[in-house]
């Protein structure tokens, strides 16, 4: 009876190390920091210890390898006690079957499918285990150091560069973790299609463009502004495709209140760019000309439309709801 205990106590023990390995490492940092944030009970010393993993798999493994051992030494003694010598075949094929059963198979297949709960519930006593078994660990973490090198050549440390599938794939993960929400999911993806669009994709057409001619009258510029919510717009003379410059409302404002004045005097310099310039390189002309708005023209000079700062901020993040700059 005794011996039945000691073995089903080491079968057990062998379940609970192999199902801790499989649990713990089939974590993605996503989910652990998602645990953390939650302040989940045990979360932060699973993060603690799952940063160390190497000495983590070293104690987990020195666990599963006594037990797996105390178990076939036990069940190998009874055996020969009751059947002598042949009790050395029976043991073997037997143990191999319990273990290979009880101790690996189905506490992984069970780890897998609740890794996070198994984990926030076995870390207290891996962890304990791992304090047990310090000393064994030790040596076998600077043998393990000392090896590495013999078959795997010198590893230097190497920064880590992801590649933009990988990126998509960990912003698909951390949506489906509820780590990232659908807005913020939506804004990364945003991310990246940015820098693959050019200004032609956002392009605002002439026919949407508000303007106003070098000869209308300041009243009427007035009212457009009011009525529109612009901040800034075009001036063409005699027609569009003839920009002379961009008026801006609190030029406007500021000239008003100074005295008479004529509308050319205000107008700041149009800032032209290619339509096949990147979003993203047009972004970085914005930060360094300080400005808000471009217009667009084609190889031939002409003038296709006209982009915002706003357009490309709702590329990533979506619509905004501001005041316009030009356009209806």
């Amino acid at each position: 009876m005794a011996i039945s205990f000691t073995l089903i106590i080491l079968l057990l023990g062998s379940a609970f190390f192999s199902g801790s390995e499989t649990a713990l490492f089939s974590l993605s940092k996503i989910r652990v920091k998602r645990l953390q944030l939650e302040n989940t009970k045990n979360s932060g010393l699973l993060a603690q210890l799952l940063n160390r993993p190497r000495r983590l798999i070293i104690s987990i493994l020195i666990g599963n390898m006594l037990a797996n051992i105390m178990a076939s030494t036990t069940a190998s003694s009874f055996s020969m006690r009751m059947f002598g010598d042949k009790g050395i075949g029976i043991s073997i094929v037997c143990m191999t079957l319990l273990i290979l059963i009880v101790g690996e198979i189905t506490p992984k297949v069970i780890a897998i499918r609740n890794s996070e709960k198994i984990s926030l519930a076995v870390i207290p006593y891996v962890h304990l285990a791992s304090k047990l078994f310090f000393p064994i660990k030790k040596i076998l973490h600077l043998i393990v150091n000392m090896l590495t090198p013999l078959f795997a050549g010198r590893i230097k440390a190497q920064r880590l560069r992801l590649t933009e599938e990988e990126l998509r794939k960990a912003v698909e993960l951390g949506r489906r973790e509820g780590v990232l929400g659908v807005r913020e999911e939506e804004m990364i993806k945003g991310v990246f299609k940015f820098g693959d669009k050019t200004a032609k994709d956002v392009i605002i057409p002439p026919r949407r463009i508000v303007a106003v001619d070098i000869s209308t009258p300041l009243s009427t510029i007035r009212s457009i502004i009011t009525k529109k919510e612009l901040s800034r717009m075009p001036v063409f003379e005699e027609r569009l495709h003839n920009i002379v410059g961009v008026l801006y409302a609190k030029d406007l404002i500021i000239a008003s209140q100074k005295g008479p004045f004529s509308l050319r005097e205000i107008l700041r310099e149009p800032f032209y760019v290619d339509e096949n310039i990147k979003l993203d390189e047009l972004l970085k002309k914005f930060r360094t000309h300080r400005v808000h708005m471009a217009l667009v023209k084609n190889s031939k000079g002409k003038l296709l439309g006209l982009v915002t700062l706003q357009d490309l901020l709702e590329e990533i993040m979506g619509q905004i709801r501001d005041i316009k700059e030009g356009i209806t």
